[in-house]
């Protein structure tokens, strides 16, 4: 997993399916970390997606997501607050 390989997706839509759970994720930010990594390990990133779903916010857990590009891909996010409009922001963080 790459910052390069996500950079391209903003705007596409990543399914979550979870146990009796359903949810489309949308990648609105990915971006390098504030700080540089150790000597030897690649850049370290963070992904935002925005949740549509205004009354369940999923803990933090490893999701599975799928999304046409990427096929199934599995990370771990953590939600970062609601939004404005409705429903809840997500992070993933690479490092």
């Amino acid at each position: 997993m790459t910052l390069e390989r996500f950079q391209p997706l903003i705007g596409q839509d990543f399914t979550l399916n979870y146990p009796d759970y359903h949810e489309i994720l949308t990648l609105v930010e990915a971006e390098s970390l504030k700080y540089p990594a150790p000597a030897g390990f690649p850049p370290g990133f963070i992904l935002i997606f925005n949740g549509e779903n205004p009354t369940t916010m999923l803990g933090q857990a490893i999701y599975t997501l799928e999304n046409a590009a990427l096929g199934r891909i599995e990370m771990f996010l953590s939600c970062i607050g609601p939004r404005p409009e409705g429903g809840f922001r997500y992070q993933a963080v690479f490092n």
